[in-house]
């Protein structure tokens, strides 16, 4: 719904000046990604450009600018959603909640779980994954590469890498070594990674620090006391079964 779409930027800031809310938050991105499934009609450049403009069209009914670029750059298809942070019919400020209901968060345009329904709905409609369906072959990959399945919030990907980024990183080179068959074995895996548990609860869930930074392990993926112990079972499994569990 941009008049000019090669000139996105420059007719979205129109909008800003005529209502006279040039500061703060400029735009919203959204990058709307799909698994690669070459085998699977719908996945090609045209039709996922078009899943793109079926979910930007939630903004453009509500009057806020939004354009779609197509990209084909990386292993998988994937659109940029680019929405004005200004409505271009009432000069409103565009707000995106993750309440559970609209009635609880007043004011908000649109929730976050309404974006995820709607994507799912135009992914089965051309033949594609849903999330969740995505998340499963994800999950069920990083289980036989010995890895842990990760948390939808690890699921962003980030410019930068953060500290939660190399602690992440770092339980997950533990959980892949095999070598680790003790309580003893896996604090000293922690310890040569300069990890320390900070914290666990009496129901298994564990804090983790790592350079002067803590983060629970939910927040990390599945990385507490009954991973832990699951990490014991596996990797005892191949010979005789020593595993103690594990507890603090």
């Amino acid at each position: 719904n941009i008049d000019r779409p090669e000139e996105w930027a420059e007719d979205m800031q129109l909008t800003k000046e005529l209502f006279d809310k040039t500061e703060g938050r400029q735009y919203y991105w959204i990058v709307q990604s799909f698994d690669n499934e070459h085998g699977e009609q719908s996945y090609n450049a045209e039709d996922v450009h078009e899943m793109g403009k079926e979910l930007a069209e939630v903004f453009a009914k509500k009057g806020y600018q939004v354009v779609v670029e197509t990209h084909n750059d990386t292993d998988n298809l994937h659109n940029h959603l680019i929405i004005n942070s200004v409505n271009s019919e009432t000069g409103k400020k565009l707000r995106i909640s993750n309440a559970k209901s609209l009635e609880v968060s007043k004011g908000a345009d649109i929730l976050t779980k309404d974006l995820y329904r709607l994507n799912d709905e135009i992914c089965k409609k051309y033949g594609l994954r849903t999330l969740d369906q995505s998340k499963a072959i994800k999950n069920e990959r990083e289980r036989h590469a010995g890895m842990q399945p990760t948390s939808k919030k690890t699921d962003e990907n980030y410019l930068t890498k953060s500290w939660k980024d190399t602690l992440r990183q770092d339980l997950q080179d533990i959980w892949k070594d095999k070598n680790i068959k003790s309580k003893d074995d896996f604090e000293r895996a922690l310890q040569q990674k300069g990890i320390t548990i900070s914290r666990m609860t009496s129901t298994g869930n564990i804090t983790y620090e790592q350079g002067g930074n803590k983060a629970r392990a939910k927040s990390l993926g599945a990385f507490n006391r009954d991973d832990v112990s699951s990490l014991l079972e596996r990797n005892n499994s191949l010979g005789q079964t020593i595993s103690r569990g594990f507890s603090r």
